[in-house]
């Protein structure tokens, strides 16, 4: 069962947020809002909540979760929350992962998105390949628990080169510190690049074939650079 979105804690964040970040900053003079709907409770908001720390001041991101949604589900709140909002949204994203959901219900929830303007950062299998290709490029499919083992040999190992000893990182779905860590350790920029090159593999729209492949990078380039968000 999906988590009921609770739409006037919604309206509240967004005012509070507003009312402390009114000074406007960068030649733009435009605040950039931000609305990302998340399939996980803890994993991907964690990760993507720790960009206000490196955001410029006009930038303002929301995170909402659900419980047990589906990537429809995930769509279907973002179009809701998206109607509602008290702001004019610059970008609204819908992060969800293909896992063991049916086909059918994956493609829907891209193709809806679509339609209503909402922008999908969708990993297939799962999210934890962003977090992968801040470190290597890998292009066979992965289970969950390899992409765990992966995720802890990779970071060990830098935590080793860069601060000569010995890593007891352990990868735990709901660490609030990923997007610090591999900010740290791994190379984002280099993420993007990888990213990119694995979507590019593809060139159908059977998007639950495209395995691995996460869109993930869009959406963590579009909030590195907010701009972006404003000129589409």
């Amino acid at each position: 069962m999906a988590k009921r979105i609770d739409i006037n804690s919604f309206h509240n964040r967004f005012e509070r947020d507003g009312s402390r970040n009114k000074r406007a900053v960068d030649t733009r003079n435009q605040r950039v809002y931000f609305l990302i709907v998340c399939e996980g409770q803890k994993t991907e908001p964690h990760y993507f909540s720790s960009f206000n720390n490196s955001l410029p001041p006009y930038t303002l991101d929301i995170e909402t979760q659900g419980e047990g949604c589906d990537p429809l589900g995930v769509v279907n709140a973002a179009i809701e929350l998206k109607k509602s909002s008290p702001k004019p949204l610059n970008s609204v994203w819908a992060v969800f992962d293909k896992d063991d959901f049916p086909a059918s219900r994956f493609h829907q929830a891209i193709e809806k998105a679509e339609r209503n303007g909402i922008k999908c950062a969708w990993s297939n299998e799962a999210f934890e390949l962003w977090y992968v290709l801040h470190f290597l490029y890998r292009n066979t499919p992965m289970s969950r628990t390899e992409y765990q083992k992966c995720i802890e040999k990779e970071m060990n190992q830098k935590i080793l080169e860069q601060d000569g000893k010995k890593g007891k990182f352990i990868y735990r779905k709901n660490a609030k510190d990923m997007h610090d860590l591999l900010l740290k350790y791994g190379n984002e920029a280099q993420a993007i690049k990888w990213a990119e090159k694995l979507a590019g593999t593809f060139d159908t729209t059977e998007y639950v074939k495209h395995n691995p492949c996460t869109m993930v990078f869009r959406l963590v380039d579009e909030l590195n650079n907010p701009g972006k968000a404003l000129s589409k």
